[in-house]
């Protein structure tokens, strides 16, 4: 009984909150680590927290959330619904926001961002098991 309870609880936690991590592959050369969550029947997909404010600043972060449709401190982020393998939602790259729809298969996952007049662009990535940190961004 005790296993079964055990198991049952076990279940329960992956289902609530599933965490998986990529190596992206950008056709332009920016090639990022990407965090997913899921839970529910939504994902939920970010580069290194508070990556950005690093970057720019706490203070010019801030002027850019006033003035531009930026929402979070990663460099991208993404929220999305999804339905079994395929989600679609919001992508923001920087301070630009796109509309987006993403398909993970196995360990393989692809976004593929709608730049309205601009076309598309597609990013494709691999599941890895940790991240391998190229840069100290603190520092930078």
């Amino acid at each position: 009984m005790k296993t079964l309870v055990l198991v049952f609880l076990i279940a329960f936690v992956v289902q609530v909150l599933a965490s998986d991590k990529w190596l992206i592959t950008d056709p332009k050369g920016f090639d990022f680590y990407l965090t997913t969550e899921v839970k529910n029947n939504k994902i939920e997909g970010f580069t290194r927290k508070n990556a950005l404010k690093d970057v720019v600043g706490w203070a010019k972060f801030m002027l850019f959330k006033i003035a531009t449709s930026i929402k979070y401190p990663e460099i991208m982020h993404f929220k999305a619904t999804l339905d079994e393998n395929s989600f679609t939602g919001d992508y923001q790259y920087l301070f630009d926001t796109f509309d987006f729809v993403g398909e993970i298969k196995g360990d393989e996952i692809t976004l593929t961002i709608d730049h309205g007049k601009n076309g598309f662009s597609q990013l494709k990535g691999i599941k890895v098991k940790t991240f391998e940190s190229k840069r100290d961004y603190i520092a930078t």
